[in-house]
């Protein structure tokens, strides 16, 4: 069970790295500002010896991050992966509501839970994410209001424990 909250609870702070919304009129690059991009992963083992495999893969130019997709990955006790499934799926399905934003919640083998979202910036509306998380959208402590936030900005406050290339 503590697996499944915690696997609950890292979903939740995927959502807040990279909820937040950079708004662009054009999220392309261009010759004067390319698009470039990172790929992060890390691994890491719980107490109870279960361990979790996490990408990120980010786009962004010279002034912001355009795109995060991060893949999770997190064995768990097998009683209880259906019970993870079930809330991981409701949340997903709440999440995909968000133009932007798709979430992949699925079973992977016995013992895994495979989470995949895609967050595009230049398309998601933080009004939009207040309006499907309602009273669960807290302004003061979120990404969401942050406009032009540049790739040393995301490293910080984000990457901490990646291995980055």
């Amino acid at each position: 069970m503590k697996k499944i909250i915690l696997v609950i609870t890292l979903v939740l702070s995927i959502f807040l790295i990279t909820g937040c919304g950079v708004n662009s009129k054009n999220g392309g690059g261009s010759i004067l500002n390319p698009n470039k991009t990172m790929n992060c992963t890390k691994e890491s083992v719980d107490e109870d010896g279960y361990k979790t495999f996490e990408t990120m893969n980010i786009t962004y130019n010279s002034t912001k991050v355009l795109r995060v997709k991060s893949t999770n990955i997190s064995e768990t006790d097998p009683t209880y992966i259906d019970f993870g499934l079930s809330i991981g799926t409701a949340l997903a399905s709440k999440l995909s509501e968000i133009n932007g934003m798709t979430m992949e919640y699925t079973k992977d083998g016995d013992n895994k839970i495979k989470i995949v979202m895609d967050v595009d910036f230049t398309k998601i509306d933080p009004a939009q994410i207040k309006e499907v998380f309602g009273e669960l959208y807290n302004e003061e402590d979120s990404f969401y209001n942050k406009k032009d936030y540049t790739i040393e900005q995301f490293k910080k406050e984000n990457l901490s424990g990646y291995n980055c290339k």
